[in-house]
């Protein structure tokens, strides 16, 4: 359940930076850290009862690569944010 719920939040983000960057772009960094939940969850989420290898690995790989293109997407949000020049 934690996978789905979690696809879905990353598909909403995705969608919303595609569709309205402008807007989204300050929200990019939320991927970095969703990558980051999916590598440990299957240790928190499954505190009860052991996780399965195949659940371990597909959310190690998974949350490793939505880590680095949530930070990736970050870099690039923080070089095309407006600079204010101070006025005066």
């Amino acid at each position: 359940m934690n996978n789905l719920i979690i696809g879905l939040v990353l598909a909403a983000i995705g969608l919303g930076l595609t569709r309205a960057p402008i807007r989204m772009y300050r929200l990019s960094w939320t991927c970095a850290v969703i990558g980051v939940w999916l590598i440990v969850s299957p240790w928190v989420v499954t505190a009860g009862h052991s996780a399965g290898a195949g659940l371990i690995w597909n959310n190690v790989v998974v949350g490793a690569v939505t880590l680095a293109l949530g930070l990736a997407a970050t870099r690039l949000a923080m070089a095309v944010e407006p600079h204010h020049e101070p006025a005066g």
